[in-house]
């Protein structure tokens, strides 16, 4: 009978226990290829739903994704899937049972093919990798919004072919995490990424860092509304609010000592790349493509703030779209009474002068990083983007040394 009791005893603690224990653990961690502390994006709008829902229409949650249609901005129907490169020479955007693929064709005969399987960008521009075992090449082809037409990838040699390596570097600012290693390959030791290991776009978790201990705890107390376990911007200093921005937007002209997948929200960016010493303070040498954050510290707007970041401007959980009308209302919100009695009574309308203030002070300028050419064309033309260097420029629509493009 004792025995009876204590089994029975020691069956009710075990239920107990166990019972505790998936409460304590409330969603099961270990999955996640950055670790045990990692828990996934899909976790956080349990409690956070419309911030959730919004950051996945954003450019950031959609910087990289598997390449699929209906997601794809450029026509997969003739002739406007073809890329001519010569009088017998072209390649072809074309939509088959088993996927979306470039195709290389020579006097109509093909030669080439490569399924699109990752797409960089969702909507000013789409460049396309595919994957060869544990390698990852850039497609030849993209995609520009710009000139609505498929043309040559960014920066792609004048001679296109599908050979171009693409390593771990470029996911780093592009996803949220890849894992790679060395291996002894034909020309030493070259870069392997694991695709199985690839988490797309720049999730939750790539920002605000590990969140498994904040999950767990507030499903096991709910009530409590004060963020545990969990770094936020409003816990952090000016300087590293903005290393959490400026860790993919300020330029790849240094070099990395520690991988940036790495770096989560409160570390120093100093800690992750060589020292700058040669790099120079000249805003002429900063791309606007990827070096939003040094153009923007040049500007008078931000030397004379204590408190201006990225934030200031930008909702990151949010689609900062190309309205400009809400970008003017920042500006407005400390430039109440512009001054603009230098300007001639005619070289801007007085409703402009209040609703164009990014046009002006923030003007489109040409990037040296992404160039491309169009199709029959042997000049490459600039993809243009808005300077972070908030200042006067002469004229009002290209900053100095900028000039208007056109695609030829």
């Amino acid at each position: 009978m004792k025995n009876k009791k204590a089994f029975i005893l020691i069956l009710v603690i075990s239920s107990l226990v166990a019972f505790l224990s998936r409460c304590m653990r409330g969603t099961e961690t270990g999955n996640d290829p950055r670790g045990k502390m990692y828990i996934g994006a899909e976790s956080c709008k349990q409690c956070h739903k419309s911030v959730y829902d919004a950051y996945l229409t954003t450019a950031h949650f959609n910087s990289t994704q598997t390449t699929l249609p209906g997601k794809v901005l450029g026509s997969f129907t003739q002739p406007q899937n073809t890329y001519v490169v010569d009088s017998i020479t072209n390649i072809r955007m074309e939509h088959r049972d088993s996927g979306l693929f470039q195709v290389l064709y020579v006097n109509g005969n093909q030669q080439e093919l490569h399924r699109m399987d990752i797409t960089f960008g969702p909507k000013h521009a789409q460049t396309f990798l595919y994957w060869q075992g544990d390698r990852a090449y850039e497609l030849p082809i993209s995609y520009y919004a710009e000139i609505q037409n498929w043309a040559s990838s960014p920066a792609y040699p004048s001679v296109l072919n599908f050979n171009r390596l693409i390593g771990g570097g470029c996911f780093e600012c592009h996803s949220s995490y890849i894992k790679s290693k060395l291996v002894m390959g034909k020309r030493g030791y070259e870069e392997a990424l694991d695709k199985r290991s690839l988490i797309n776009g720049i999730d939750c978790e790539r920002c605000h860092g590990p969140a498994a201990n904040h999950v767990n705890y507030h499903l096991a107390y709910p009530e409590v509304k004060a963020a545990k376990y969990m770094v936020t911007a409003g816990y952090l200093s000016r300087q590293q609010q903005l290393d959490a921005c400026a860790v993919c937007h300020s330029g790849n002209d240094i070099r990395k000592e520690i991988s940036t997948f790495h770096f989560k929200m409160g570390d120093t960016l100093a800690n992750f790349f060589l020292p700058a010493a040669s790099r120079t303070t000249n805003s002429a040498t900063f791309d606007v493509h990827g070096n939003q954050y040094n153009l923007l510290a040049q500007s008078q707007c931000f030397l004379s703030s204590k408190v201006m970041t990225c934030a200031t401007c930008h909702d990151p959980h949010t689609n900062a779209g190309t309205n400009s009308t809400e970008y003017v209302a920042k500006c407005m919100g400390c430039h109440t009474n512009p001054d603009h009695s230098a300007l001639k009574n005619d070289a801007v309308s007085a409703n402009n002068l209040q609703t164009n203030c990014i046009n002006c002070h923030m003007p489109a300028q040409e990037s040296r990083a992404i160039t491309f050419q169009t199709a029959g064309s042997k000049l490459q033309s600039a993809y243009t983007l808005r300077t972070h260097r908030i200042a006067i420029y002469n004229g009002n629509s290209t900053a100095p040394g900028a000039k208007t493009i056109k695609h030829r």
